[in-house]
């Protein structure tokens, strides 16, 4: 787990204890990174993994 994931993880984890108000500037960082990453191809949601259906290989 990269230090990025680490600090998003942690925040989920910490949610209940700030707002958008009173966020750490790690925390806000690290999320508008994460936003830029997704925004420019660089990190993906989820991955295209190939299933079997019926002995047919498809998308998923």
């Amino acid at each position: 787990m990269n230090h990025l994931e680490q600090v998003i993880d942690q925040a989920w984890e910490t949610r209940d204890s700030w707002d958008m108000h009173n966020v750490d500037a790690e925390i806000r960082e690290a999320v508008v990174r994460t936003i830029d990453l997704l925004d420019d191809g660089g990190i993906r949601v989820a991955e295209k993994k190939t299933t079997v259906v019926n002995g047919s290989p498809t998308s998923g």
